[in-house]
C-alpha cells in the first residue's frame, strides 16, 4: 500500500488547489449568513501548505484502512470533506448545511462497505449523536444542531 503515497502528492496538491477555490465560492455565497453572526469573511481559508498537507494526510489514511478500492474512494472523499470541514470551523465557528448532507451521503455510502458489521457503526452513530445531543443541552444554544 506505501507504493500509492508518492502518487498521493500530486493528486493532494492539484485536489487541495480546487478545495481552495470551491471553499472561497461557499465562503463568499455565504456573506448574509456570516454578516448575521457578526463575522468577517477574509481569504484564504489556511495556508495552502496546511491545506496541500491536511489533505494529503487524509488521502494517505483513506488509502491506507480499507480493503476495497470502493472503500478507499469513500474513505478518501470522506476524510477530505472532515478536514474541510474542521479547518472552517476552526476559524469562523460555523459549519454549512450543505457540507453536514455531503458528510451524510458520503458516511451512508461507506456505511455500505461493512456488509456483515452493520452493528458497529450504527452503534456509533448513535452514541455521537447522544453525546452531541447532550453537549447541545448542556451548552444552551454554544453548540449548534448542524
Amino acid at each position: 500500500m506505501f507504493y500509492l503515497l508518492p502518487i498521493l502528492i500530486p493528486i493532494a496538491y492539484c485536489l487541495a488547489l480546487v478545495l481552495e477555490r470551491l471553499c472561497h465560492k461557499l465562503l463568499s455565497s455565504k456573506t448574509a449568513d456570516f454578516a448575521e453572526w457578526e463575522m468577517v469573511y477574509e481569504p484564504p481559508l489556511c495556508p495552502r501548505w496546511f491545506m496541500w498537507g491536511g489533505v494529503w494526510l487524509c488521502l494517505a489514511a483513506g488509502c491506507y484502512f480499507p480493503a476495497t478500492l470502493k472503500g478507499q474512494v469513500l474513505s478518501c472523499l470522506l476524510l477530505v470533506q472532515l478536514f474541510i470541514v474542521c479547518v472552517i470551523d476552526y476559524k469562523y465557528q460555523f459549519i454549512f448545511d450543505e457540507q453536514n448532507g455531503l458528510i451524510f451521503l458520503l458516511g451512508w455510502a461507506k456505511l455500505w462497505d461493512y456488509p456483515t458489521f452493520w452493528k458497529e457503526p450504527i452503534c456509533a452513530c448513535v452514541g455521537a449523536f447522544v453525546v452531541m445531543f447532550i453537549l447541545a443541552i448542556i451548552s444552551r444554544g454554544a453548540m449548534g444542531g448542524g
